[in-house]
């Protein structure tokens, strides 16, 4: 199991979210509802975690946990009473159980209970909807005073309007090949391993296991090109069934695994374009652009349980 996070300055990557979440932090200007975008594998839950630490804990250094007294410990353990964390998928399949959703809405109006601050996460909450979401909509609406929401999420755009409304959004990007191989050194692999599966582009989620197979990067970039109905198929054909996730319970779909596969690629696929938009060439730099807009549609439409197929033809076709 992943270790959790003492503070921020220990959340690998992102130095840039990092640096803007702890100056928020210490002038006492962050928002009391945030949405952490990314793709899977990026550390979300991890940056949540860290940030959740640096509000709860009362000996800050210059607005990040201080990683020794007793709330950051109890952050560390996972038994903070003031620190309060809703079931991911894997332990909650089907969506946040409403009774869950109602029981942190009514604790989250009490005074922290150690005298600090109160953090709430919430993973995945693209999964938030009907019962769930409306009660959780009441803090939002009316947010307690020394409480924050700290969310999670694919795509800010797969989240309700009216939470998404409510919340500041910052985005978090893939981590890079170095990256990763430092996430799964700290989870217990060792170095030659992490590398190894670094390089392959196995990438990791939040426990430090395997994802997606590596992208194909060719064909997809023949999408990008032009409606290639060759190679949509064989990066159809190419998409597992289930991933190595580690996870024996894993209790996710077929369809749902390929859409997260795909999800993962195209990320690995916008690092690369993202190259392009240093580009002196101003041809290169605007075509670099519409690529990268085009794969963030198609997440947001895989986000919303599109098939796999539609989103390389809304990828292909540009719409």
């Amino acid at each position: 199991m992943a270790r959790r996070p003492a503070a921020l300055r220990e959340v690998i990557g992102h130095a840039g979210t990092v640096l803007l979440l702890t100056r928020l932090v210490a002038c006492g200007r962050l928002p009391h509802a945030m949405v952490l975008e990314g793709p899977a594998g990026c550390g979300r839950r991890t940056m949540a975690l860290a940030l959740a630490s640096a509000l709860l804990c009362p000996e800050r250094i210059e607005g990040d946990a201080c990683g020794v007294c007793a709330h950051c410990v109890q952050c560390v353990v996972g038994n903070h009473p003031d620190l309060s964390e809703l079931p991911g998928s894997h332990e909650a399949p089907s969506g946040l159980p409403v009774e869950q959703a109602r029981a942190v809405a009514e604790g989250a109006g009490s005074s922290p209970l150690l005298g600090v601050a109160k953090a709430i996460i919430i993973p995945e909450a693209e999964r938030l909807r009907g019962a769930s979401a409306n009660a959780l909509l009441k803090i939002l609406e009316e947010p307690p005073p020394r409480t924050t929401l700290i969310l999670t999420a694919s795509s800010a755009a797969s989240l309700l309007g009216t939470i998404r409304s409510r919340s500041q959004v910052y985005r978090m990007h893939a981590l890079t090949m170095t990256e990763v191989a430092q996430v799964l050194e700290r989870n217990g692999l060792a170095p030659a391993r992490a590398s190894a599966l670094a390089a392959a582009g196995a990438g990791v989620r939040a426990g430090g296991s395997t994802a997606a197979p590596p992208a194909p990067i060719a064909d997809l970039e023949r999408i990008l090109a032009s409606f290639d109905l060759g190679a949509i198929t064989r990066v159809i054909s190419a998409l597992p069934s289930k991933l190595d996730s580690g996870d024996e319970d894993d209790a996710r779909t077929p369809a749902a695994v390929q859409r997260a596969c795909l999800r993962e690629w195209l990320v690995v696929l916008a690092t690369q374009l993202r190259q392009g938009l240093r580009s002196s060439d101003p041809l290169k730099a605007a075509t670099a652009l519409d690529h990268l807009e085009r794969i963030a549609r198609a997440r947001a439409d895989l986000d919303r349980n599109h098939a796999p197929r539609l989103a390389l033809e809304s990828l292909s076709l540009g719409r």
